[in-house]
């Protein structure tokens, strides 16, 4: 499917479009992408189950949501989440956010050497093209983080069946994100 993001971002979401098209460009003309399934999203939502757990659904229209949790159709997934907490700075009067960028994939399919299993590589691929991004002084990168509970923290895990071993693997990239305020009537 590709990249999925929303029309005529604006504040943090556009700062996220522009990460995320930076990405997907650069993991693409790289040759790293180029022939891996792999779907994008942009920002997404913690919608409550009716048990009043939390899932990262991709708004879709309308009342539609998407859910984004790991999709073995396909080889690679990402979505952004935004932290609740969005502190101004009072001495620039920038909004600074905390963004992680969730990557889900399995390794085992991407890879054809089966001699290693390359959870590293991948991860610094993604750090490496992070600090490569032309607005790295505004997404700044602050970690990576792995296993199942910790990257999927915020969100209800009981469904998820895969391990982060062997043919899969998942991990958050944390940024702080800095961007202005702006009147978006226009």
């Amino acid at each position: 499917m590709g990249i999925i993001t929303r029309n005529n971002p604006v504040g943090i979401d556009a700062k996220i479009a522009a990460h995320q098209s930076s990405m997907f460009t650069q993991l693409n003309l790289s040759g790293f992408a180029k022939n891996i399934d792999w779907d994008s999203y942009d920002r997404v939502y913690g919608n409550p189950t009716e048990d009043g757990r939390i899932i990262p659904e991709h708004f879709t229209g309308g009342k539609k949501y998407k859910d984004v949790l790991f999709n073995s159709k396909r080889l690679m997934t990402s979505f952004y989440w935004l932290d609740d907490d969005m502190p101004i700075d009072p001495s620039s009067g920038l909004i600074k956010a905390n963004v992680s960028m969730i990557v889900q994939a399995q390794i085992g399919k991407m890879y054809s050497d089966d001699t290693q299993r390359y959870d590293e590589n991948l991860r610094m691929v993604f750090a490496e093209n992070s600090k490569n991004f032309y607005g790295y002084d505004s997404f700044r990168l602050n970690s990576i983080k792995k296993g199942i509970d910790t990257v999927y923290k915020e969100f209800y895990r009981d469904e998820i069946t895969t391990t982060d071993m062997s043919d899969y693997h998942v991990f958050r990239l944390d940024y702080t994100v800095a961007y202005e305020p702006r009147n978006c009537a226009n």
